[in-house]
């Protein structure tokens, strides 16, 4: 999903999980074989999301 400027377009923590998870990750994965990456995120803790597995 593209999202563009000056819409009621909200971009949620499920978004963005979901981006990474199926969009952002595989990618990686098929580009970088064999690597680990780091996402670090700035991440009010008010607004915490986790994967449903989470430990």
């Amino acid at each position: 999903e593209i999202l563009k400027c000056s819409g009621d377009t909200w971009w949620t923590r499920e978004d963005m999980l979901q981006q990474l998870i199926n969009k952002v990750i595989p990618t990686l994965e098929s580009s970088f074989p064999g690597c680990q990456v780091l996402f670090a995120f700035d991440n009010a803790k008010s607004h915490p999301k986790y994967a449903v597995d989470t430990l």
